[in-house]
C-alpha cells in the first residue's frame, strides 16, 4: 500500500494545508484602524469594535484611515458591485420610495436577484431573491439562470481585472477587493480577504477569510458562493470560489479543480503554471496544471469526484483518491474488468481497478498478483453492509479501505 499513502499524502500534505502555504491566522496583528474580525485578529492592547481594531485605553481615540469601507449597521462589508455600477442596492434593505421603477431586475451579488415590486403609491422598492444552489444571477438580466446557461466572462479578463457578477471589473494589486483578484502583498489583509496562494508558487489571490466557529463555516465568507475550507481545529480558514464543470474561474490564474463539497462540482484554485492534461509536471507543484488537473507522480491528470458515483472520469479512466474528496482520473489498464465485489485478482503494476476509489493492492499473503481493494472515507458510508472502514495512509487522509471478512 505504499504508492496509495504517497499519493494521498501527496495531495493532502501540500494542497489545501494552510500551514503549509504560509498563511498564518495566529500571526494576523492587525493594527488601529485596521480591518478584523474578532479580537485575535488584533495587536495586544486593541480589540476589535465595528470591525476595526481599537486602543482599549481609548474607545475615541483618533483612529488612522484605512481605507476601508463603513462597517456601521446595515453594512454587510461586501465590495461595490464595481466601476459604473453604483447604483445596487443592499438586498436587506428596502431602497427610497424613488429608488427603482417597478418590474426593474438587478443583481446584489453572484447568488441574489433584486425585484422592483409595485407600491400601493405607484412607486418601486427592491426585494432580493435568492438563487438556488444550482443558479447564479446573471448580471445582464438580473436573472436566476442555470449556471449553463449564464456564463461568466467567456472570454477571460485581463491581467488586472477580475470577472465580478458576469463582468470584467479593474482591481487594484495593493489591496484586496474583490474575491478571487490577483495582489501583490502576501499577507495583506482588507476588507474580510487575505493575500495568498496554497502551494507556495502560484499567484498571490485575494481569497476570504472565514471562521469555524458556525454550525455552516461557508457562512462567513465575504462573498456569496464561496466555500470555508480550514484545517481541522483551527479557528479561520479561507474561503474558495465553487465551481461547476467547465467553468471558467474568475481569473486567468484560477482553474476548477474537482473537489466534493455540499454537492457541489469543484473549487477554484490559485495554479502556478500552465501545463495541459497528459503533460510532466513537478510533484513538489501539485497546481502547476491547467483545465483543473492535478500533478501526481509526474503527470498532470485531471480531476475527479472519487465518491458518490459521479463518473467524473471519461473512457476507461476511473477516479483513483488523493483525498476524502478529490481525486485524480487514471486508466486501471489491464484492470479494466476487475473489482473488489468478485474480489478481483489485478495487476498491481497498475494502481487502480476497473471502478472509482478502488486501489489495486500487492499482498504478500496471496498467491495472486494483486487483489482490488474498495476505498472509502472514514467519515462516510461507502463500504458494503457488514464492512467497515479501515484508516489507510496517514492520519489527515481521511480514507480508509472496506475490509471484507473472509475475501481474500
Amino acid at each position: 500500500m505504499n504508492r496509495l499513502v504517497t499519493l494521498c499524502g501527496l495531495f493532502v500534505m501540500t494542497t489545501l494545508s494552510l500551514s503549509a502555504c504560509g498563511i498564518d491566522f495566529e500571526a494576523r496583528q492587525q493594527a488601529p484602524g485596521q480591518e478584523c474580525r474578532a479580537d485575535q485578529d488584533c495587536a495586544p492592547d486593541l480589540v476589535c469594535r465595528q470591525r476595526r481594531c481599537t486602543p482599549l485605553s481609548r474607545l475615541d481615540a483618533d483612529l488612522p484611515d484605512a481605507g476601508l469601507p463603513d462597517s456601521g449597521p446595515g453594512d454587510t462589508g461586501l465590495p461595490d458591485s464595481g466601476p459604473g455600477d453604483t447604483e445596487v442596492p443592499d438586498p436587506d434593505t428596502d431602497l427610497p420610495p424613488d429608488g427603482c421603477q417597478p418590474g426593474a431586475q438587478t443583481c446584489a451579488d453572484e447568488q441574489t436577484a433584486l425585484r422592483c415590486e409595485p407600491r400601493a403609491d405607484g412607486t418601486g422598492a427592491w426585494t432580493s431573491i435568492p438563487c438556488a444552489a444550482h443558479e447564479f444571477c446573471a448580471g445582464e438580466t438580473g436573472e436566476c439562470l442555470p449556471r449553463e446557461e449564464a456564463p461568466c466572462c467567456p472570454d477571460g479578463c485581463g491581467p488586472d481585472q477580475v470577472c465580478h457578477q458576469c463582468q470584467c471589473v479593474e482591481v487594484d494589486p495593493a489591496s484586496c477587493t474583490y474575491q478571487d483578484q490577483p495582489c501583490e502583498e502576501e499577507g495583506q489583509v482588507s476588507n474580510g480577504f487575505i493575500c495568498t496562494n496554497l502551494d507556495g508558487e502560484a499567484q498571490l489571490t485575494c481569497l476570504g477569510i472565514c471562521t469555524t466557529d458556525r454550525s455552516n463555516p461557508s457562512s462567513s465568507c465575504p462573498t456569496p458562493g464561496t466555500y470555508c475550507y480550514a484545517e481541522p481545529f483551527e479557528p479561520n480558514g479561507v474561503c474558495l470560489s465553487s465551481c461547476e464543470r467547465g467553468d471558467r474561474c474568475a481569473a486567468e490564474h484560477l482553474s476548477c479543480v474537482a473537489y466534493e463539497h455540499d454537492g457541489g462540482y469543484g473549487l477554484c484554485l490559485p495554479t502556478s503554471g500552465q501545463e495541459p492534461v497528459g503533460a510532466e509536471c513537478d510533484d513538489d507543484e501539485p497546481f502547476s496544471c491547467t483545465e483543473g488537473a492535478i500533478c501526481i507522480d509526474e503527470v498532470c491528470r485531471a480531476s475527479c469526484r472519487p465518491f458518490g458515483g459521479h463518473n467524473d472520469c471519461g473512457g476507461e479512466d476511473v477516479c483513483l483518491p488523493v483525498g476524502a474528496q478529490t481525486g485524480v482520473c487514471m486508466n486501471p489498464g489491464p484492470n479494466a474488468g476487475s473489482s473488489p465485489d468478485t474480489g478481483g485478482v489485478c495487476n498491481p503494476d497498475f494502481p487502480t481497478c476497473g471502478a472509482d476509489a478502488t486501489f489495486c493492492a500487492e499482498l504478500d499473503f496471496s498467491d495472486a498478483a494483486g487483489q482490488c481493494l474498495q476505498l472509502c472515507r472514514l467519515q462516510a458510508d461507502d463500504c458494503a453492509e457488514g464492512s467497515p472502514c479501515i484508516p489507510a495512509g496517514d492520519d489527515e487522509s481521511g480514507l480508509g479501505i472496506c475490509l471484507s471478512f473472509g475475501g481474500f
